[in-house]
Formats: structure tokens, C-alpha cells, sequence
């Protein structure tokens, strides 16, 4: 213990606190750590203390604010307006945030100082995790200091943060040549129903630089209560920003002497709760973004001169592809090399850098980010005479493309545009070639051309999901089913990662698929396809018995079909209070081949119909021929954002189809046979079919 205390020592700064064993603790400074005893200064005082009474001694640095005990000794007139609110009007919420300021100075040499202040009040249980703070830094380019964090308790004690509740962490830390940016992490101590929180930072960058520009995307208000939210902006006169507002009004703007400052403030946001199918908080909150004057023509070139010099591809690298002359097999070869070869750096340009390490740098290293593994696979098509495109992509969830603000800090990564319309993101080993992240569909996206180019969704029927079933009845309640599932995007995703498993891991997750979409079953056999061929959709191929299939009920038996699994909870609401947000689309359909039982005819299927909203569309065909019920469907949910007045149709829809999920099938006798040993009850009557329940599953 000593020689961790002595080597602390070595680095303490003023401002010491000493905790012993029983509770206790004093703040002051470390003099000396002896054989078997601990002396430190509080005040004019020096204090001894056994060594194995000394829990602990933190050295750090003194924050303001720290000298205070109690709400007595506060002298910030901002904590103490704060302590003095009326919150009684505030009730459901975690917690309220009474206070927020984010000052921005910018300097002639293009420095910035972007500092922020926060004081909310924990009003209910689940706001204490609000004192789990974090922000994101590079300390190659930029300084932080955590300024202070404390809590003013219930009982009107301050408790200030401990350095030990304070770390820097990786954001990720291999493999190593992308470890720049790192996360602040710190507790706010204190975090009580009752406490006020208050916690400060600052974040100093030295100077703009081209991959990285003064870009700010900054929403207001939070998804609890706001009092006030404010956001300054100073800057040197003469100096232009271009700035957009969405949900406040424009900046108000004061000289100050050799600088101008703008100020937006938003009062008494009443925040929201939470439902199904909402946007992300870009879409409901004030937004307000902040940069530097350019065109989008101006940053395509400036990008281009930044990523010339890197765009070599090594001539070893290609030849590996010579002697395969069909231009779509070679397309697909290259672009499966690509995804699979380059092992994925999950780090948008936000977390790293928006320019691209060279093919050679990623092709020796055998990983990249997405935004690396597009650049690669762009070069490399471009050198093999393809007409390639590489288009830069903001993230839709984020609210996408601001026009009005161009920047180079606005794209998170790219795609590859080949021809007019197939874009390519390599970024998934296991995707399908061609299917994109749901975040950078339907957006717009800047070409090396300098042009902005819309981005497309992928629904409809490349992002389909389709099973064909046979299903023949057995003697005991269940049945005999032979299922082909063949899936595109996000299901073929998740089918492909089944390839790098062993075989009896890959048995056991098939199982449990099965199980999930068809309780009560048991694999017989299976087998997949396509798992390696990224050009075609995967296809699983499998056999189960299911059991508790179908009921009996004198002269009639009643089944639902199986798989059939849509269901209304996302629609629960009477009334929506936010626009419809579908994040990804696709679709999913089945075709159902049922053989009906000897000796019975059909007395009762749904009915063939079609449904239409703006963003669910259903139809369903059924039909009795040969001995055989065929069934149809298919379900299609358009992505994007859709306004809540369409929430009535689109209810109505899903309700349709949770109906076709729970919707009989009834086959009714038509002689006095046993059929495979199965008991036939005596027709009732009439009477007796009206008064009796169906049976609550099947």
C-alpha cells in the first residue's frame, strides 16, 4: 500500500483528500507517508493516521466549488437560482433540466472553445442514471478539463466528483492505428430523488483542419422537461457562420468590443414520452446547426484534393481477379473479397476521420472502417474499368443532409455508386451486394462530382423475406411441415452469419429459429444455401413436425396457420402524438400448401382481400382446389417518416393482419371414417356449434 501511496504522491496536484476505513475523509494535502503512518495538512493542522485506518487518498486538482459543504456555502448565483425552482408543475419526469448553456468561441485562427453547463433535478427513479455523463474528445487535436461536478442533496450537502469517478476510455482501441478519439466518462456523485446535479466541461481545439471543419449539430431541449436551453456562439467581427434553425427562432446578436456574439434560447420544453414507431429525437427536438460558409461543389473538391494521393491501388492486388472475363461475376468476386477479406472497423467518420486510409494501408492492415472498405472497393472497381461513383453519406437517424449548412462534417461515410442506380456498402461481410444500412437509405449523399444525389430506399422485393410451406396433417393434434425460406436483406444478414459456426451451433440456432417462428416444433433435417454468395438470397430448407397444430371438435377441425405470426401491439395507441418513423423497410410473404385431411371438405377460410396505407400495404388470396387449401400473403412496410395522419390507415391495416394471424380454418367431416387413428366425434347440432368456444390456440 505504501509504495501505491508514494507513487501518487509523486503526481499530486493541490487540493488532496484523504478517506479513511471508518467513513471519514479530509481534504487537504499529502506531506508524508511513513512506515506505518499517513500525515497530511488540513488547514493549519497536521493530521497523523495509522496506515491501515487509510482507505484511500485521491490528488487532484481543485475544481470550483469544491470547498463547499453545504447549500450555505454556494456562491454561484446560477446553482442558487436553481435550488430556489418550483418543479410541484413537473410530474412523471425523471428529471427536469433547469439549466443548459453551450458557449462556443470561435478565434481568428479558426480556435474554438465549445464549453458546456448542465443543472437538472432528479424527480423520479429513473433519472438517477442521468449521473453517468460522457463526452467524446481526440486528444491528438484537442484539450478537456471536466471544470466540476457536484450534487446539492436533499439534506442540502454538496458532494463534489472524486477523480477515481473520472476515466478516459478508448472509444476503440484495436486495432491501434484507429485509436484517436476517446470517451470522458465520470459519475456525478449524489444522484438521490431530490439532488440537483451540476457538472461543467470544456473541450479546447487548437485550429479547424480540412477533414474536420467547424461543423455543429446541436438539438435543444431533451425527452425530459427543459426550463432553459441556451446556445452562444461568439465570433471575431468580420468573421461569417452560416447557421439554420428547425423548432426556434433565429440567434439574437450583440457586439462585444472585437466580437459578436449570437444567442438561442429555448424556454419551458415540456419534453415527451416515448411510443411505438417515433423518429429519433433529431426529428421532434430543436435543432440548430452552425458552420462556415461554403457550397457543396466547393467541398466535393476540396475532398478530392484530400483522398488524390491515397487512391493508388497495388497492381498485386488486382491481378489476383485476372482471368475471370464475365464483368458480373467479376463485380461479384470483387465486391465479396472486399467485405469479407477486410475485417470491419465499426467507426463512422464522427468517431475517426472522414478521409479514407489508402487501398495499400487497408489492404496490408486487412481491416478498415466502412467508410475504408468503400474507398477500397471504389478504387479497385475504377481500376478494373468499371464506371464507379463515390458518394459521401450523411446518417438519416441523425435527421440526414442540411443543405443550407454545407460541410464536410455532416457525412458519417460513403457508398459506391455503380452505373445510375446500384449503390455498394461493403461495410457487412454477410450482406446481400447491394443492400445498405437502413441509417444511409433515403438520404441525400455527396458525389466526388460535386453533385448531391438521392440515395433510394431498399424495400419491396429486395428486402424480402418469403416462405413456402407444405404442411400435411398428422394423427396426433400436429403435423408435418416442409419449409423454404428464401431472405434478402436484414434476414439474409442475420441467415449468413450461421456460416462461420460449427455444425452443431448451426443445428442449434436453426432450431431455435424455427422454434421462434413455429412453436411447439422439432427440426427433422435442414440445409442452408448461399451462405458464400452474396449475389443471391439465402435460402434455408427445412423439415419439423409440429405439434398441437390443429383441433378437434365433433365433426369439424379447426387450425390456424402456422408462421403466421403479425401482430397489433405496435399500434396500440388510440392516437399518435409524433409522425410514423420506419427506420427500415421490406417485406415478408408466405405461400401455404395444405393438404386437407381424407374424408373432410373446407367449411370455413378467410377471405381474399387487400389493404392499403401509406406505409403498410397486405393483400392475401385463399383458395380450395384439388384437396388442397392454398394460402397467399404478402405484407410490404414502406421506410421513411410519415405523418401522423396517416396513423389511422396504417392501424387499420396491421389490425388486418394480426386478424389473418388469428384467423380459423374450419374443415368439416364428410363421413364416418377414422382418419389415421384420430377419433371423429359425432356431428352436434347447430345449437351446440353456436354455444361452443373455439379453441383458444391451435
Amino acid at each position: 500500500m505504501k509504495a501505491i501511496f508514494v507513487f501518487w504522491a509523486l503526481i499530486s496536484l493541490s487540493g488532496d483528500r484523504i478517506y479513511l476505513t471508518d467513513g471519514k475523509e479530509y481534504l487537504g494535502k499529502l506531506l508524508k507517508i511513513g512506515d506505518d503512518s499517513v500525515f497530511f495538512a488540513v488547514g493549519d493542522s497536521t493530521m497523523s493516521f495509522p496506515l491501515e485506518d487509510v482507505a484511500s487518498i485521491d490528488f487532484k486538482k481543485n475544481r470550483e466549488g469544491d470547498e463547499w459543504k453545504s447549500a450555505g456555502d454556494i456562491t454561484d448565483s446560477l446553482l442558487l437560482w436553481a435550488l430556489s425552482g418550483d418543479l410541484s408543475d413537473f410530474q412523471g419526469a425523471g428529471y427536469v433540466n433547469l439549466h443548459r448553456l453551450r458557449r462556443i468561441v470561435i478565434g481568428r485562427d479558426t480556435s474554438i472553445v465549445f464549453k458546456l453547463r448542465r443543472i437538472v433535478r432528479i424527480t423520479g427513479e429513473r433519472g438517477k442514471d442521468f449521473a453517468n455523463r460522457s463526452f467524446l474528445f481526440f486528444p491528438e487535436r484537442e484539450k478537456v478539463s471536466l471544470d466540476f461536478a457536484r450534487a446539492v442533496l436533499p439534506d442540502s450537502r454538496v458532494v463534489s466528483i472524486r477523480d477515481n469517478a473520472i476515466e478516459d476510455v478508448s472509444v476503440i482501441s484495436r486495432p491501434a492505428l484507429y485509436d484517436s478519439a476517446r470517451r470522458r466518462k465520470f459519475a456525478i456523485p449524489g444522484a438521490e430523488i431530490g439532488s440537483i446535479l451540476d457538472y461543467s466541461y470544456t473541450i479546447r481545439r487548437e485550429r479547424v483542419t480540412p477533414d474536420r471543419p467547424l461543423y455543429f449539430d446541436l438539438s435543444l431541449g431533451d425527452r425530459e422537461p427543459f426550463i432553459r436551453d441556451v446556445v452562444e456562439v461568439e465570433i471575431p467581427v468580420g468573421f461569417r457562420i452560416l447557421h439554420r434553425e428547425e423548432g426556434l427562432e433565429g440567434p439574437d446578436s450583440t457586439l462585444r468590443g472585437n466580437s459578436i456574439l449570437f444567442r438561442w434560447i429555448v424556454t419551458d420544453h415540456r419534453g415527451f414520452s416515448r411510443e411505438p414507431l417515433m423518429p429519433p429525437p433529431a426529428y421532434l427536438l430543436p435543432r440548430l446547426t452552425i458552420g462556415i460558409s461554403a457550397s457543396f461543389e466547393e467541398i466535393a473538391a476540396r475532398y478530392r484534393e484530400l483522398i488524390e494521393d491515397s487512391s493508388e491501388v497495388p497492381e498485386e492486388f488486382t491481378e489476383r481477379f485476372e482471368g475471370i472475363a464475365d464483368r458480373d461475376s467479376l463485380l461479384v468476386e470483387v465486391y465479396t473479397w472486399v467485405a469479407r477479406n477486410i475485417k470491419t472497423v465499426p467507426l463512422t467518420a464522427d468517431r475517426f476521420s472522414i478521409v479514407p486510409f489508402s487501398p495499400e494501408a487497408v489492404l496490408e492492415n486487412s481491416f478498415g472502417t466502412p467508410l475504408d472498405k468503400s474507398f477500397l472497393l471504389y478504387c479497385v472497381l475504377k481500376k478494373l474499368g468499371y464506371h464507379a461513383d463515390f458518394v459521401l453519406v450523411p446518417d438519416r437517424s441523425r435527421g440526414g443532409l442540411i443543405e443550407e449548412v454545407p460541410s464536410l462534417s455532416q457525412f458519417k461515410t460513403a457508398l459506391v455508386l455503380l452505373g445510375d442506380s446500384l449503390y455498394l456498402y461493403p461495410a457487412e461481410a454477410d450482406a446481400d451486394m447491394g443492400y445498405v444500412d437502413p441509417r444511409f437509405q433515403g438520404v441525400k449523399g455527396l458525389s466526388l462530382r460535386g453533385e448531391l444525389v438521392r440515395i433510394p430506399f431498399l424495400g419491396g422485393r429486395k428486402a424480402e423475406d418469403s416462405f413456402y410451406l407444405k404442411v400435411r396433417f398428422d394423427s396426433d393434434g400436429g403435423a408435418k411441415v416442409e419449409l423454404r425460406e428464401e431472405a434478402k436483406g436484414r434476414q439474409a444478414l442475420e441467415l449468413r452469419g450461421l456460416r462461420v459456426l460449427s455444425p452443431e451451433e448451426r443445428k442449434k440456432r436453426v432450431e431455435e429459429r424455427i422454434g421462434k417462428l413455429f412453436p411447439s416444433s422439432e427440426l427433422q433435417n435442414f440445409r442452408l444455401l448461399n451462405l458464400d454468395d452474396l449475389s443471391e438470397p439465402v435460402v434455408l430448407e427445412a423439415e419439423f413436425s409440429l405439434g398441437d397444430f390443429y383441433r378437434e371438435l365433433g365433426n369439424y377441425i379447426f387450425f390456424r396457420l402456422p408462421g403466421l405470426n403479425y401482430s397489433a401491439k405496435e399500434v396500440a395507441l388510440e392516437k399518435k402524438r409524433f409522425p410514423i418513423y420506419v427506420e427500415e423497410g421490406g417485406s415478408v410473404s408466405h405461400r401455404y400448401e395444405i393438404e386437407i385431411p381424407e374424408g373432410y371438405e373446407v367449411k370455413y377460410f378467410p377471405k381474399s382481400a387487400n389493404y392499403e396505407s401509406p406505409l403498410q400495404r397486405y393483400s392475401v388470396v385463399v383458395r380450395a382446389k384439388g384437396g388442397k387449401i392454398f394460402f397467399e400473403d404478402s405484407a410490404e412496410r414502406l421506410p421513411g417518416l410519415f405523418d401522423r395522419s396517416s396513423y389511422r390507415d396504417f392501424k387499420y391495416v396491421v389490425g388486418k393482419m394480426s386478424d389473418a394471424s388469428k384467423s380459423w380454418i374450419v374443415l368439416r367431416r364428410t363421413d364416418n371414417l377414422k382418419y389415421k387413428g384420430c377419433l371423429l366425434y359425432t356431428s352436434p347440432s347447430p345449437r351446440d356449434l353456436s354455444t361452443s368456444r373455439m379453441p383458444s390456440s391451435a
